[in-house]
């Protein structure tokens, strides 16, 4: 890849400086991840033929056109297979683990990246940008919390937390892969298209499922499936779409994306997720306060009015599910026998409404319980997995696994997020930029609701093509200046 002159972006941390600690990171990852699959491969008896000629043929594939592997792994976030390792980790393993293709694929890209790297010095390691210190930050705090879990016998799942952390690290490797190798706005377009047919073929699998009598959820979900993890994608597409529609000038382009919010509204609808409805609350507040269309608030108002009238009158004309899921919200159900509903400030929740608070109970009790005892959990909290053994809810289960200091990073992460992709939004010119900008932002605050009631900041459905997202509004500025300087006279056309 060529240097990108596009100013503070592109400037590599000190490449030049450190080209054996670069080459003797391309030699441990490649180690670790040919090590770590093979324990895989042998454990679970995959067919190694078909692996290994993945990997060469995906590794063949990033030194031709790299973009063109980020493409596969747009389709991969939510098509690809999943393995639950849980078997592998033992009996302590206290929530499922999974290995999926898009692993392996990410996996091939960094190693490609760092040997290309490596060989080619005039390539930096790094893009400089806004998330790397918040990422660093973050990262760190995971990690030594976790440490600390292993040392002090919180953590008893050693293997299994210790993959849970490479997961979360995963989701920053895709964010630099996607800013290192995304060069024009050409690259963003095509990513982005890639990613809204993506959507498409997802919406149209889980409606599908509808008529089957089941809660939809995505391709190759364990047996059960999870619709909460499906609701929290369609909050950042429907995001995305929404701002799209507003910005695009063709009639084309908008009854497309009008048709993709619909499709991903409805599914929505049926996920019966209240963590999801709440997630589309929060799209439409960010447009009714950033996005200043009329046509935008009329619509969000009306949508809201609807919401109100169906929970506060008749549901009757609602299909059956979606109806029953609202009369529970509104405290029309038969509680269980052995497990009497929680109440809060005189309304009792539903069965599952009561075990998530249950589960924030138990987390918080054992994480104030520790502090009391030491002060370390109080900053760190017990390491990931070192904690209760589930909660249904981001901010709970980040105290509960960091502490403070991995709240204040998780905050530090999501601000700088929030504040660059505003400024994206105002500063952007191309109008495509400045709608996607705007849904980006929309989805982003309708993901900060849905964790209210999920882990949706450490889902892979939803945190792959996030961060793919992510990098795309972040570098989006730096891009659009760039082809500004090459287009102004007297400058050579790209």
């Amino acid at each position: 890849m060529a240097a990108n002159p596009s100013g503070q972006l592109a400037q590599p941390f000190g490449y030049r400086a450190q080209p054996l600690a670069v080459i003797a990171l391309v030699v441990v990852l490649s180690l670790g991840f040919f090590v770590g699959l093979s324990f895989l491969l042998n454990r679970f008896h995959l067919p190694v033929a078909i692996t290994a000629a993945l990997c060469v043929a995906l590794s063949i594939l990033c030194l031709v056109r790299m973009q063109w592997v980020l493409y596969v792994l747009v389709l991969a976030c939510l098509f690809s297979p999943q393995l639950v390792l849980t078997e592998a980790l033992g009996p302590t393993a206290k929530r499922p683990v999974t290995l999926r293709v898009e692993d392996v694929i990410l996996g091939v890209i960094a190693i490609s990246w760092l040997a290309r790297t490596a060989v080619h010095k005039e390539l930096g390691l790094l893009m400089r940008t806004p998330l790397n210190k918040p990422i660093l930050f973050y990262t760190l705090v995971c990690v030594v919390a976790t440490a600390l879990g292993f040392i002090y016998g919180w953590v008893t799942d050693t293997l299994g937390a210790s993959l849970f952390v490479l997961k979360y690290i995963e989701y920053f490797v895709l964010f630099f892969m996607v800013v290192n190798h995304v060069e024009t706005s050409r690259d963003t377009r095509n990513l982005v298209i890639a990613s809204l047919l993506t959507y498409l073929l997802v919406c149209l699998y889980g409606l599908a499922q509808v008529p089957q009598g089941e809660r939809p959820s995505a391709p190759w979900e364990l047996m059960t499936g999870e619709p909460n993890t499906l609701a929290g994608y369609l909050v950042l597409l429907v995001g995305v779409c929404a701002g799209l529609f507003f910005y695009v000038r063709s009639i084309l382009h908008k009854v497309l994306c009008a048709l993709l919010c619909t499709l991903g509204a409805v599914l929505l609808a049926f996920t019966l997720s209240r963590s999801g409805w709440l997630g589309l609350f929060g799209i439409l507040v960010v447009f009714l306060f950033v996005g200043r269309h009329r046509l935008a608030m009329l619509t969000a108002l009306t949508v809201v009015f609807a919401v109100l009238v169906a929970s506060a009158f008749r549901t009757d004309w609602l299909p059956e599910k979606i109806a029953q899921r609202i009369d529970e919200t509104a405290g029309k159900f038969e509680p269980l026998y052995w497990a009497p509903p929680v109440v809060i400030l005189g309304q009792p929740l539903d069965p599952s409404a009561s075990e998530r608070y249950r589960s924030f109970e138990a987390a918080l009790k054992t994480w104030v319980d520790r502090s009391n005892t030491h002060w370390i959990p109080t900053l760190t909290g017990s390491g990931v997995l070192g904690g209760s053994p589930y909660v249904d809810g981001q901010y709970i289960r980040i105290i509960s696994e960091t502490g403070l200091l991995g709240l204040a990073a998780f905050l530090l992460l999501i601000g700088v997020i929030a504040r660059h992709a505003w400024r994206a939004y105002r500063t952007l010119e191309i109008p495509w930029h400045r709608g996607f900008a705007l849904g980006y932002l929309a989805g982003f605050v309708g993901l900060l609701f849905h964790a209210i009631g999920a882990n949706s900041f450490i889902i892979v459905r939803i945190m792959e093509p996030f961060f793919i997202f992510t990098a795309i509004v972040i570098h989006l500025p730096a891009l659009e200046r760039d082809e500004r300087a090459r287009a102004a006279p007297g400058q050579p056309k790209p």
